[in-house]
């Protein structure tokens, strides 16, 4: 037991190769402080079908020692009358162990969120986690394929399963000895073709969502044509992260998971500069007063998504195939057609392997061959 102080809660660290650090009060003996990397969490005791269960009541960082005990010693009738749910379920280890700990650790876990709820919680949310066999997670992919989902979604919401029971698994979570996910093969996937705007086509893209009820996607769509950004980082952009004097705006946590420079050219921040100008005219006092830089002028954040506006868009354009995520492609190809090494171009779009660049290496040879033809020209040989 430990005399648990406020002083004491902020020191609290796992030791190395710890998991998990469940430290109980001296002074109320049902009070527990959990630390794991996660975060701290306060736990209270219960009793339920004769286990002794450790239930959540709130985040250590947010009440106090004395406001955890007050909540344990006023909530004590009612823990003996309604026992929680057990915490060995699915749905409970994700809620109230994995989600907290993905939140800190990963930039996609709201879309992970989603498909869990979506996908995953109506099949494997009630069932014992350790109770969840292989059988069960091949039965779930091959339901979300005949309710139409293609295999990519399919794998996504494998690899979702996968983290989950490998991040049970590591902290020994009760009734789990080794993930039922392992060995569940991922389903094949046709490779999908690059698309690349030709300069005509982004001509008529432009027009296009010009033409949008949607005033910032104009801006948005030139914005990723013209930095090879990701559709998130746009989104996501904020004032304070554009430096006009070093013409560099700065993504602070990108998909590698370390900070992202990405250089702005004039047409760039011209995009920029129309894109505030614009807000100013439709919505003044949100221009005046935002952090974003391409705003929703009716919820006054970032957007959630525009693919409404965009299908639209593109549907206007003739340009059905092409994805939000080809602008980057386009931007890349624009690049090395202009002459720009791979190497520029994997440090410009902060791809962490130079494996992932080397998708365009057949622009490059297409440009070297096309060079190439000038030494036919110059000597213009009769054979």
């Amino acid at each position: 037991m430990h005399a648990l102080s406020q002083e004491f809660v902020s020191s609290a660290r796992l030791s190395p190769g710890e998991d998990r650090r469940i430290l109980r009060d001296s002074e109320e003996k049902s009070l527990y402080l959990e630390v794991s990397p996660a975060g701290k969490t306060w736990r209270v005791s219960r009793t339920v079908d004769g286990r002794r269960l450790l239930s959540k009541i709130g985040n250590a960082l947010s009440l106090t020692v004395e406001e955890a005990r007050a909540i344990v010693r006023a909530r004590g009738v009612e823990v003996a009358e309604a026992p929680p749910p057990p915490v060995d379920l699915f749905r409970n280890f994700v809620e109230n162990v994995y989600a907290p700990h993905a939140r800190t650790v990963k930039r996609s876990h709201a879309e992970e969120m989603r498909i869990i709820r979506n996908h995953i919680f109506p099949v494997l949310g009630d069932m014992p986690i350790g109770a969840v066999a292989k059988a069960d997670i091949r039965n779930l992919m091959q339901a979300k394929l005949a309710e139409g989902y293609g295999p990519s979604m399919v794998n996504r919401i494998l690899a979702t399963i996968k983290s989950i029971f490998s991040r049970a698994v590591d902290w020994e979570t009760a009734g789990l000895k080794e993930s039922p996910a392992r060995g569940v093969r991922q389903l094949p996937c046709p490779n999908r073709i690059d698309a690349f705007l030709t300069p005509a086509e982004a001509q008529r893209l432009q027009k296009a969502v010009a033409e949008s009820e949607n005033v910032m996607l104009r801006y948005i769509i030139a914005f990723l044509l013209l930095t090879g950004g990701r559709k998130r980082e746009a989104l996501d952009a904020r004032w304070e992260n554009v430096d006009f004097d070093r013409r560099i705006f700065t993504v602070p946590l990108s998909k590698s998971g370390r900070p992202r420079y990405i250089p702005l050219s004039d047409d760039a921040i011209r995009v920029l500069h129309a894109a505030k100008r614009e807000l100013t005219r439709v919505a003044p006092e949100l221009a005046a007063e935002t952090p974003w830089v391409f705003p929703n002028p009716d919820t006054r954040k970032p957007f959630v998504n525009v693919f409404t506006s965009w299908n639209n868009a593109r549907t206007r354009a003739d340009l059905k195939h092409i994805r939000v995520h080809d602008l980057r492609h386009s931007f890349a190809s624009a690049l090395v057609n202009e002459g720009m090494t791979l190497y520029d171009v994997k440090e410009i779009l902060g791809h962490a392997n130079m494996s992932t660049t080397t998708r365009y290496a057949h622009l490059s040879r297409q440009r070297l061959q096309q060079a190439a033809t000038v030494a036919g020209d110059h000597y213009k040989l009769q054979i």
